[in-house]
């Protein structure tokens, strides 16, 4: 299967604070992490994506 998001992670997504989960596994994301999405997500799962940034170590990884 193709990946379905390549380059930054969607600006729309940088706004979503009320999430307590995001799984964006296996995509071809790339850039910077943005602080904001790092620090309001419980569980974030990024495996499998080729960002610039660590995945935060208080994020749960999938």
């Amino acid at each position: 299967m193709a990946p379905l998001l390549t380059g930054q992670i969607p600006p729309e997504l940088r706004n979503l604070v009320n999430l307590n989960a995001l799984s964006l596994r296996n995509n071809q994301l790339t850039e910077r992490l943005p602080a904001k999405l790092a620090s309001t997500v419980e569980v974030l799962c990024l495996s499998g994506n080729q960002l610039t940034d660590e995945i935060p170590p208080d994020s749960d990884q999938c």
